[in-house]
């Protein structure tokens, strides 16, 4: 026994039937045939002019100037040198001083390891938050986090 179709499932593949036999009563087969492989033609056109077009919007989002944003901003020149200072201080010290010896880390060791950046990390939004206040310090733990 088979199983029953829905009631939507009937509803569609009944207006699909018949709008088959519309069709099929006033156009002959070859017409059909003919038609379909004109609807595809026409159908692939737009997706290749859609294509087209969503790449040039995309690069011309990518390259657009946000007259609201500047990444480097004279007034932030402090800040990216203390940044900056700060990260080759700590890299510097992780390879030089944490990790002299060869050998394999211990899971206590990198449980540590883990620490100590989390924290490098939460002691420079203080200062964030210090210097820029609690919403650019909200902003920067969120980029951190993710």
């Amino acid at each position: 026994k088979q199983p029953r179709a829905s009631p939507t499932e009937g509803m569609a593949a009944s207006a699909y039937n018949d709008a088959y036999a519309i069709v099929h009563e006033v156009m002959p087969a070859d017409a059909t045939a003919k038609v379909a492989g004109a609807l595809l033609s026409v159908d692939r056109h737009n997706l290749y002019h859609s294509f087209q077009d969503g790449i040039r919007v995309s690069v011309g989002t990518f390259f657009a100037k946000d007259n609201n944003y500047t990444l480097f901003r004279k007034e932030d020149m402090q800040a990216w040198v203390i940044f900056s200072a700060v990260f080759i201080v700590l890299i510097a010290f992780d390879n030089c001083v944490l990790h002299r010896n060869p050998k394999s880390m211990t899971m206590v060791k990198a449980v540590v390891y883990t620490l100590f950046w989390i924290l490098c990390a939460c002691a420079f939004c203080g200062w964030v938050f210090r210097y820029y206040g609690p919403d650019q310090a909200a902003m920067w733990m969120s980029g951190y986090m993710l």
